[in-house]
């Protein structure tokens, strides 16, 4: 009897959609650390609408031909994950987390240019990197995309007249009983909670 052609699942698995891009503490140690332990989930806000992209390198494959033009050998090394996103969100928490700010000492008095009781961060003076867990959650938040260990570099834009803070963010290699270097999580996310 001949081998017949089955599907590979019976229903599709669909992630679409982006409903919300989220942080975690990096854990003291990843060796021993799991998705359930990761702790201070904290959302993002305010994410402009379509500039989540996954920019990561493709795959790449070298083959290695005879003289007659045959493939003897092909080797293969492997792309990156990778995705970049604008967040509107330029609060001083924001500003503090991902830009290296720092708070700023200052004191005003009627009559300045400054209003008083204003607040001041600087930026510039640290690299403007983070590594830690992030999650993007698709539409209905029941399933997320996490790197484990991402490095996240990030800058100051204006976008749209508006300020923002434009990420970049790289998965780095990670490999433990729990983690990987990117994940697909398929169930409810506790929203309240990520």
């Amino acid at each position: 009897m001949p081998t017949q052609i089955v599907k590979i699942d019976i229903l599709s698995s669909i992630f679409s959609g982006i409903s919300d891009i989220c942080i975690a503490d990096a854990p003291a140690d990843y060796a021993v650390a799991t998705i359930a332990t990761l702790t201070n989930w904290k959302s993002l806000n305010d994410v402009k609408l379509d500039s989540t992209s996954f920019t990561g390198d493709a795959p790449t494959e070298t083959q290695v031909k005879n003289e007659k033009g045959s493939v003897v050998v092909s080797t293969a090394v492997a792309g990156t994950n990778k995705f970049e996103f604008i967040c509107y969100n330029t609060s001083a928490a924001m500003l503090l987390k991902f830009l290296g700010a720092r708070t700023k000492a200052a004191t005003f008095a009627t009559g300045d240019v400054v209003a008083t009781g204003s607040t001041v961060v600087g930026i510039g003076k640290a690299l403007p990197i983070v590594t830690c867990p992030i999650m993007v959650a698709n539409d209905v938040a029941n399933q997320a995309v996490l790197f484990p260990m991402a490095k996240i570099v990030s800058t100051i834009i204006l976008d749209s007249k508006v300020l923002a803070v434009k990420c970049t963010v790289t998965a780095q290699n990670i490999d433990t009983t729990a983690f990987d270097t990117a994940m697909i999580i398929r169930g409810a996310l506790n929203v309240a909670t990520a």
